[in-house]
């Protein structure tokens, strides 16, 4: 089962269960932002969101917000709720990760990981039809970007912007759902992305911020830095969710994917909603691990009704050539 802990920036570790020593030390590290706001403990709503890949395989999901806690010299501290999840605890309704870190932003360690996975389905898109509905619309409204998106969210390192559309921690969360919701798992698993952290120099691969994506980005970006008029960023795209633009790849993403999510009609099956976006996920998932599977192999009925296609046809050439 899936590890709930929670800590205090730099500080020990509790968790429902015992954490091997070096994964312990990682989950120090890595819990936080890697650059936090300089003035986040002075805000009662400050909150962050973390996922990182561990060494030992497993995947940490944290929420930093501040609870008051403050450290042995009595100076404010952040604090992390988190849990660590294998992949076959990531492949269920934690899949979405935005319903992971809402769960995560009121939870405790007295109700176990069984408490918290029930707050986690009650939101996810993958168990909650109310919460699906919702992605199919976000989904609809902004099928282009949504899959460009994704495509940045495959780049080693990405700048991703805000605005100034969130302004509660909620909203911020809000923006970001539709896009979990195209990634295959494997993705997801190496995913090593802060929101609501700085650009500095030591920082995530991803990073997710408020303001505007910069001029430079507008102005040729890494081009217009290789003649010397701009300072090359660091990463190697960027995404304003404001003015729903991607810099730095040319890639459509899934676009196909999002096509097929906010389909309004059922495949001949009668599957559609959910079910269908479960197949497709099962679809995608296997081509990302090499095993490329297709509709027809995750769904029997659907096969078999290929298959009776077949012998209709077959039935209608041999009609055709009697007498």
């Amino acid at each position: 089962m899936a590890t709930l802990l929670t800590l205090v920036f730099q500080g020990e570790v509790t968790a429902t269960e015992t954490l091997g020593a070096d994964e312990e030390r990682e989950v120090v590290h890595t819990a936080f932002p890697l650059s936090p706001p300089r003035d986040a403990t002075a805000h009662d709503n400050f909150r962050a969101y973390k996922i990182a890949p561990l060494t030992s395989g497993r995947t940490l999901i944290s929420t930093i917000s501040n609870r008051g806690d403050v450290d042995d010299y009595d100076r404010p501290v952040l604090r992390a709720m988190a849990c660590l999840m294998d992949r076959t605890e990531l492949a269920g309704p934690a899949r979405d990760l935005t319903a992971v870190w809402t769960a995560l932003a009121t939870s405790n360690l007295e109700q176990g990981y069984a408490g918290l996975a029930g707050q986690i389905a009650d939101r996810s898109i993958h168990a909650s039809p109310e919460a699906f509905a919702l992605f199919q619309t976000e989904l609809d409204r902004s099928a282009e970007f949504y899959a460009r998106l994704a495509a940045v969210l495959i780049e080693d390192s990405a700048d991703l912007y805000w605005g100034n559309l969130a302004n509660t921690p909620e909203r911020v969360l809000d923006l970001w759902r539709p896009v979990f919701g195209l990634l295959p798992l494997s993705r997801l698993q190496q995913l090593h992305l802060a929101i609501g952290g700085e650009a500095t120099d030591v920082r995530e691969p991803l990073l997710g911020m408020p303001g505007a994506v910069p001029e430079s980005w507008r102005e040729g970006g890494v081009l217009s830095s290789l003649f010397g008029r701009k300072k090359e960023p660091r990463s190697e795209a960027a995404a304003d969710l404001e003015s729903q633009e991607v810099f730095g790849t040319r890639s459509k993403g899934p676009r196909a994917l999002v096509d097929a999510i906010v389909d309004a009609e059922p495949w001949p099956t009668g599957s559609r909603d959910q079910e269908r976006y479960r197949v497709l996920l099962s679809c995608l998932d296997s081509s990302s691990d090499g095993r490329k599977q297709t509709p027809f192999d995750v769904m029997p009925e659907l096969d078999e009704l290929r298959r009776a296609i077949q012998r209709i046809e077959q039935l209608s050439s041999d009609l055709n050539r009697w007498p």
